[in-house]
């Protein structure tokens, strides 16, 4: 089985946060994305690192330690996750040579599924820190650009699952169909941490992120993905009501949803004692 690195792009505060537009915030996407790319891959037995950092001072500060830790790891495949900004439309991937056919397919998978434009691999060796690392030609490494965060046509086709189910097919060389997909519903290995929430893109899924951050190998899931819990050593949970949860979460590990963002995280830090 092979070894990959999944990188979420950027800090999601500091010096080197990413692009916003319609509503959306690029470091926050590319979180949900690549942890569903982790599941992906996990799912497929392969043994899967995050690479993340929630905040850095500077955009250089961030680079080193997202390459530094990609090199000590030393990947069959590195894996960095963006979405793209500046006026355009469209998927794109740059790589390297050693994994151009992957980015190839990653990008036809996701055009054809979204009915966007294809705009091709591109060659990052030279201009891209998480493609040429930093000179180091051992580790095939590839970033996608999903789509154009400042394009509502983009934006309005955004489908969390379907970008990581086309991104995981595209690295594994699996077929994927309009309108389907290739990755099973459900854990297949055993996983240590999982933090449950509800809503994606409200305070839920954040606080989520944060929590499963903090953990060892810890995940974060939306709740309408079937799980085997049976195979989760920990089960957590954010939002809603705790009825809404698998019987294998313990009232010990949900935070209770308040009636806002603000009122959750308060919940949420006198859970964890900060």
């Amino acid at each position: 089985m092979a070894v990959f690195t999944v990188d979420f792009g950027h800090c999601l505060s500091g010096g080197d946060t990413g692009a916003g537009g319609n509503g959306y915030r690029e470091e926050n996407l590319t979180r949900l994305i690549g942890n569903l790319v982790i599941i992906g891959l996990r799912n497929y037995g392969h043994t899967v690192h995050a690479i993340q950092l929630d905040y850095a001072n500077s955009v250089a500060e961030s680079l080193n330690y997202r390459v530094n830790r990609i090199l000590a790891i030393n990947p069959t495949q590195s894996i960095s996750i963006h979405i793209n900004a500046g006026g355009g439309t469209g998927v794109e991937v740059w790589g390297d040579n050693l994994c151009k056919d992957m980015c190839n397919r990653i990008c036809s998978n996701i055009s054809n599924q979204f009915d966007m434009d294809n705009r091709g691999f591109k060659n990052g060796c030279e201009d891209l820190a998480l493609v040429g690392l930093y000179g180091s030609s051992s580790i095939p490494a590839l970033l996608v650009e999903c789509f154009f965060i400042d394009s509502l046509a983009d934006c309005n086709k955004l489908n969390i699952q379907k970008y990581a189910d086309c991104i995981v097919a595209g690295i594994l060389n699996q077929a994927v169909e309009k309108n389907n997909t290739i990755i099973e519903e459900g854990v297949k290995f055993n996983m240590k941490n999982v933090v449950v929430f509800t809503r994606e893109f409200e305070g839920d899924g954040l606080i989520a992120q944060m929590w499963a951050s903090a953990l060892p190998e810890g995940i974060a899931v939306n709740n309408y993905k079937k799980i085997d819990y049976s195979k989760v050593e920990n089960v957590y949970a954010v939002g809603g009501n705790i009825g809404t949860y698998t019987g294998y979460l313990k009232p010990e590990n949900f935070v209770a949803g308040g009636a806002d963002r603000w009122a959750t995280l308060r919940n949420f830090q006198a859970k964890i004692g900060k």
